[in-house]
């Protein structure tokens, strides 16, 4: 099942990112800023974070 989101910008090349890991699970207590997703790129791995 594919899911559209907005990623923080990483590039102007960057137009598709696959998640590689989530960093937080159900339930898990989530501050603003907390690293969320790990995100990977075909020019970079990156954690996003919360909003």
């Amino acid at each position: 099942m594919a899911f559209e989101i907005e990623l923080p910008h990483v590039g102007e090349s960057v137009t598709e990112a696959v998640i590689g890991k989530w960093l937080k699970q159900p339930g898990d207590k989530v501050e603003k800023y907390d690293p969320l997703v790990e995100v990977i790129t075909d020019k970079v791995n990156m954690d996003v974070p919360s909003p």
